[in-house]
């Protein structure tokens, strides 16, 4: 068997357990002993058949983090970046997944879990909400739309 084939079947390996981004089985595949051409042939055979897709990658992670705590768009573009997606890719799958509206639903979501807390100052839900990646616009409004929602209630 050859090397290129080796290095295919290692990537399948890999890809059986969990979905990679592509440098991240790169990264693999060299660390494994394969040179930097095999490894990259085999990356970019492994996109063209459609088995690694750092588009979709992306989008799925960013799901499944938002499916258990609001985060904001900064937070989600550092995410993709250490999982080793391409700038461009993880901007475009944020911006696809994570609208201006979105983002303040997440927001205001985040600050209805704070002000169940004991810790309900308005500058340090700002604070803990751009920690979190949101942007101060999102911050401001969900914090103004809480106190609202508290005199009206």
């Amino acid at each position: 068997m050859d090397m290129r084939q080796k290095a295919r079947d290692a990537a399948f390996r890999m890809l059986s357990f969990r979905a990679h981004t592509c440098s991240q089985i790169y990264y693999k595949l060299t660390h494994k002993g394969f040179n930097e051409e095999i490894a990259a042939d085999t990356v970019a055979k492994l996109c063209e058949d459609g088995y690694l897709n750092d588009f979709s990658f992306a989008c799925n992670l960013i799901e499944q983090r938002l499916s258990r705590k609001p985060y904001g768009p900064r937070y989600l573009l550092a995410l993709l970046y250490r999982a080793g997606i391409d700038r461009h890719v993880a901007a475009k799958s944020v911006k696809e997944t994570v609208d201006q509206d979105k983002e303040n639903e997440l927001a205001a979501k985040f600050v209805r879990l704070m002000s169940s807390s004991a810790d309900t100052c308005p500058d340090k839900i700002k604070r803990k909400l751009l920690i979190r990646g949101f942007s101060l616009e999102a911050a401001h409004i969900a914090v103004e739309k809480t106190k609202y929602d508290d005199v009206s209630s």
